[in-house]
């Protein structure tokens, strides 16, 4: 699973992280100091479980425990220094949707082996009771109210963060449209760009996962090095293949998704970047009846994959950053408008 740790206690985050990783085969999906941050980053990268501390600065996990359950209900196991003492707060938080108490292992005797053996099972009681939203979601369509929402694809590689931001900063939060983004960047570094992507622009900017629809006025930003796609169920998910691809996530792979997949037609734009990819992917949803753009040569960083869209035919307009979100929300609008139920 991959797990969320929220802890103001390094040495308890340590000790945390060590069972995860070098005990089991979970993976530690982030590291809250606070409720606050928690919060945050369930928005910006939903795990598939939180391990919640209770006494913490700025927010405890009781308050950060409701507010998590309230937008995205997921599943929140309690590890706490003492439960007995701290039960009250537990009850709270069980009342607000934690599922269960654990005492904060510690690695220094038998006891706590054992207590780290305690936490395991709660762990994979979990994976039994509520597995992976991932497997329960990628083989369901999405929901009737996401199935209408225009979807916009951008691919971007050199230059492509200040390009994006000129872009998202510039849309509003209620767009028609959902946005998945394949950027050429190192897969450890997603999330930061997601962050601060997050903070230039009033939609949801979130890190995609596998099981997420296309949703009106949220961003998805690949995650991983394998290549971000929509699959038969209009889902997002990953794939490895084709390995052979030098640009990881694949801005090809994604398009080439979506034109065989895609049940509607939509925006995709390829931004500035080195080499090539992108067109053959931008051609294919040209021909499937998709608005394609690519960022015209003067605003680009590197005028090379816009180039190689234009050059293939793929582009059916170049357009200045500057006014890539006028005319993006207007397309939104003008799709949006003249579509009806298949």
């Amino acid at each position: 699973m991959r797990i969320g740790i929220v802890n103001d206690s390094p040495l308890a985050v340590q000790v945390l992280k060590y069972i995860l990783l070098e005990r089991s085969s979970h993976k530690v999906a982030w590291v809250a100091e606070n409720g606050m941050q928690a919060v945050t980053y369930c928005r910006q990268d939903p795990p598939e479980l939180v391990l919640m501390d209770l006494v913490m600065p700025l927010m405890n996990g009781v308050e950060a425990t409701r507010l998590i359950m309230e937008e995205q209900a997921i599943p929140i196991l309690i590890v706490t220094a003492s439960v007995d003492s701290n039960s009250p707060m537990i009850f709270e938080a069980m009342g607000y949707g934690a599922r269960d108490a654990v005492h904060t292992p510690v690695l220094t005797s038998s006891t706590g082996r054992g207590s780290a053996d305690r936490l395991l099972r709660k762990i994979g009681m979990f994976e039994k009771l509520f597995p992976s939203s991932k497997e329960l979601r990628i083989n369901e369509p999405c929901p009737v109210r996401n199935q209408s929402t225009v979807p916009v694809l951008i691919g971007a590689s050199t230059g492509g963060p200040k390009a994006l931001t000129e872009i998202l900063s510039q849309l509003p939060a209620n767009l028609s449209a959902g946005i998945a983004i394949a950027q050429h960047v190192d897969a450890g570094f997603a999330s930061n760009l997601a962050k601060w992507l997050a903070q230039q622009t009033p939609l949801k900017v979130r890190l995609a996962q596998t099981g997420d629809c296309l949703e009106p006025g949220i961003v998805n930003l690949a995650a991983t090095q394998d290549h971000l796609v929509v699959n038969t169920h209009q889902r997002l998910s990953y794939v490895k293949e084709p390995e052979d691809k030098p640009y990881r996530p694949s801005v090809d792979v994604l398009f080439e998704s979506a034109a065989l997949h895609c049940k509607r037609r939509g925006i995709a734009i390829v931004l500035t970047g080195m080499g090539m990819d992108g067109a053959k992917g931008l051609l294919r949803l040209k021909q499937k009846g998709w608005t394609t753009w690519v960022q015209d040569a003067e605003s680009c960083a590197v005028y090379g994959m816009p180039k190689a869209c234009v050059e293939l035919g793929a582009a059916t307009a170049q357009i200045p950053i500057e006014r890539m979100a006028m005319e993006l929300e207007n397309m939104v609008y003008s799709i949006s408008e003249s579509y009806t139920e298949p």
